[in-house]
């Protein structure tokens, strides 16, 4: 089917559902509805922006000191780990190695520090997630 064969096909189609339409008879609006609906319009046209104009980001209020704490709170627990997960690398393919052919421990170590780095990359990619969460949701508490 050519563009224009399609093209006349849709116009055919919209002059027929025109000629449905004229059919049914319609009214127009009250002038006191239009009217009260314009008014409502400009007011809310005319407000006041609801963010600062400085504001250059989509991000709330607070974004930022949130997500540092955040930070703060989990980088000691990375760096305990951290040193947790080089101390198993070293020496868990020879304590495997003692129940295992040595073969399948290297395998074991290699799967268990692919698990744990797959936690880690969650677990730090989602925080930007909870700072933003924990960022707006200090935006709607409602001070007493």
């Amino acid at each position: 089917m050519t563009a224009d064969r399609r093209d006349e096909e849709i116009r055919r189609a919209l002059a027929a559902l025109s000629a449905e339409l004229d059919r049914f008879e319609t009214t127009d609006a009250p002038d006191d509805l239009v009217e009260r609906t314009f008014r409502r319009a400009r007011g809310q046209l005319l407000a006041p922006a609801r963010h600062r104009p400085e504001a250059r980001s989509i991000l709330p209020a607070g974004y930022r000191r949130e997500l540092l704490r955040l930070l703060a709170l989990t980088a000691p627990v990375a760096l305990l780990g951290g040193g947790w997960s080089a101390f198993l690398w070293e020496h868990l393919p020879g304590w495997l190695g003692v129940w295992m052919p040595a073969s399948i421990a290297e395998v074991a170590t290699v799967a268990w520090a692919v698990s744990a780095a797959t936690i880690v990359s969650l677990t730090y990619g989602a925080l930007p997630f909870f700072a933003h969460q924990r960022a707006k949701a200090k935006l709607e508490e409602v001070p007493s």
